[in-house]
């Protein structure tokens, strides 16, 4: 069975998609540990992360906490989620108590997502950030700049 642990570098992360790196394990130990591309990241790179795992043949993830859509996405996908009981040790991973996840519901709401919503589903803002550019008013002709010195009395 292969898993992708979101991890710092020593311990596992707090957040699957904000982790800086994720590990990759097998039975007998990390495989390998690379740099999540999701970190930092917009929608985009959070769906490429998980188009890769899928990819590579990831079997389960082990984390602390996911988003409800990760976790979905993941489901779908036949990818096994659980949540570890407490902030371990790389080396100590695959012993810490897990939880396994089975329904989105179970994942973190997002707040970035709630307020997509409000834009219609633009991803990160996009709509919201055209909406205002578009409501500025622009001058109904040119103004003209001047370099004139002021006098001070």
């Amino acid at each position: 069975m292969l898993y992708a642990i979101p991890n710092d570098g020593h311990h596992i992360t707090n957040h699957f998609m904000k982790a800086p790196y994720i590990a990759i394990y097998n039975q007998q130990g990390m495989v390998e540990n690379i740099k999540n591309p999701a970190c930092g990241g917009g929608c985009q790179n959070k769906s490429q992360l998980l188009k890769a795992l899928v990819a590579q043949g990831i079997d389960a993830v082990i984390t602390r906490n996911i988003g409800e859509r990760s976790l979905a996405k993941l489901l779908k996908q036949q990818v096994r989620v659980f949540r570890a009981a407490k902030r371990a040790d790389l080396e100590q991973i695959l012993q810490v108590e897990r939880t396994e996840l089975t329904s989105s519901e179970q994942g973190k709401a997002s707040i970035n997502n709630r307020n997509k919503a409000a834009c219609e589903g633009a991803c990160c803002g996009d709509k919201q950030q055209r909406q205002v550019m578009s409501s500025i008013t622009k001058p109904s002709a040119f103004l003209r700049v001047t370099t004139a010195k002021l006098i001070a009395k």
